[in-house]
């Protein structure tokens, strides 16, 4: 079976566009603006991105309206239904999921039907029920095997679909249990097979020209994965609450795709007044997105573009407190003095100890001074401790055009004498409670007025 030519689109956009425009922008999240990500840096405008948005989804419905022809539902076109037994089913082409009845079954059953308590009870019992139900003697395995108890079973699980049109038992008398009984039996030797997107096992897929999907309820991603190898399908009739959801904007900007469904050119009358509704907002948004953008920017949007260009401004290259060309900005950050900080600029030949002096130099009012250069310590952010011997450059300490490089700053303060005259402290105090036995508590009572006690040093 050839298929029929494809209408190309009458608005030439690619399909990364309509990706973008019409199934990323709802789908993916998209960060605020910040200092690392502004607005300004991408190509467009916010209000021109919307209207470029609203323009590819018109574009995909009037594609969609161009590509397709809506016909009614084969139901309301002509008189005979859907469960009619002259219809035939042709399983290989075609996929009729439907909630209609069997033809032969009539009454549910009842009072009025049935004619004592007996047959009333029958009605309730399970089918594994009724077959036991058959063995307690011969009237009962009479009125267990009645069709009028086995035909409101003849029905598909999830489809509802009926048995006897399935099986291609309409036209002959086979009793319903027999018929029920067939398809437990089919039931048995039921393989599921994985999914798998080779082309030997969707071999079967490209043969499907025609998909009933009006009594089906399946997710929009779900419905587009599951669609995506019918090649060949040609008509197809969506879920009911999808052709009246607005999800269906995804399916028709899933169409203008080439990809995905190109041979369809028939869908169900239903999807029409939905279009319509999809066509009549979109332009109703792109116009007044069309009005605002020449009557200027709303207030919002006036005070978005004011902190960009501020962002930007402050972002701009080779700004005073970056770094710039062969100079280093560095910003030392002292340990635990709350945020006190100095920001110095050094060539990058500079060597550290000549870093160490010229901070000692600019260093802080507020800050413990130290006289040492020795017992300061530089650690830059992922280089460690940086060496005196070593310039900025052997360093590679990183540079930004934006904001200087933070150093910590950190001041070794540990005296060599004090720590001895502690240690001998310590000392000659044990050796003298150990020397005075039951005393010692006195004792170092009484000393403890005229000589230092230990001091601890913590590095």
């Amino acid at each position: 079976m050839a298929s029929p030519p494809s209408t190309s689109p009458a608005i030439a956009l690619s399909p990364r566009e309509l990706r973008r425009y019409l199934l990323d922008d709802r789908r993916e999240y998209v960060a605020k603006p910040s200092a690392y990500a502004p607005t300004w840096r991408h190509e467009t405008h916010p209000l021109q991105d919307q209207l470029r948005t609203l323009e590819a989804k018109l574009h995909a419905v009037k594609y969609a309206r161009e590509r397709l022809e809506f016909v009614a539902s084969p139901g309301k076109a002509t008189g005979v239904t859907a469960s009619s037994p002259h219809q035939a089913l042709d399983i290989t082409t075609r996929v009729a999921l439907s909630a209609c009845s069997s033809p032969e079954w009539v009454n549910a059953g009842g009072i009025s039907v049935l004619s004592g308590p007996e047959e009333l009870l029958f009605t309730f019992l399970s089918p594994a029920e009724l077959v036991a139900a058959s063995e307690v003697c011969r009237r009962w395995n009479a009125l267990a095997r009645d069709n009028r108890l086995w035909e409101p079973l003849l029905v598909t699980p999830v489809e509802q679909y009926p048995l006897r049109r399935l099986l291609g038992l309409d036209h002959v008398r086979v009793p319903a249990i027999q018929v029920y009984a067939m398809f437990v039996e089919m039931l048995k030797e039921l393989v599921i097979v994985a999914q798998t997107s080779s082309d030997q096992e969707l071999a079967s897929s490209a043969e499907l020209y025609s998909v009933d999907l009006s009594s089906v309820e399946l997710p929009t991603s779900v419905l587009l994965q599951e669609l995506r190898p019918l090649v060949a399908l040609t008509h197809l009739r969506l879920p009911r609450q999808l052709a009246r959801d607005d999800n269906l904007e995804y399916f028709i900007a899933a169409l203008c795709c080439t990809e995905f469904l190109p041979s369809l050119r028939v869908m169900d009358d239903e999807v029409r007044p939905a279009l319509d509704q999809l066509e009549a907002a979109y332009s109703a948004q792109l116009r007044m997105g069309q009005t605002q953008k020449q009557s200027g920017p709303p207030q919002r949007l006036a005070i978005a573009l004011s902190i960009e260009s501020s962002i930007a401004s402050r972002m701009a290259p080779r700004s005073p407190t970056g770094s710039s060309g062969d100079e280093l900005a560095l910003k030392f950050l002292f340990a635990n003095q709350d945020g006190k900080h100095v920001v110095l600029r050094f060539p990058k030949s500079t060597s550290v100890a000549s870093v160490k002096a010229e901070l000692m130099r600019n260093w802080p009012a507020d800050v413990s001074p130290t006289e040492d250069p020795a017992t300061i310590r530089l650690i830059c952010m992922g280089r460690g401790m940086l060496q005196d011997s070593q310039t900025l450059e052997a360093c590679k300490i990183p540079s930004f055009d934006t904001h200087p490089t933070p150093v910590n700053v950190s001041v070794n303060r540990r005296s060599s004498t004090t720590t001895g005259v502690s240690t001998r402290t310590a000392s000659g105090a044990r050796q003298s409670q150990q020397a005075t036995g039951g005393n010692a508590g006195a004792a170092s009572s009484s000393s403890s007025s005229s000589t230092p006690g230990c001091v601890c040093v913590i590095q």
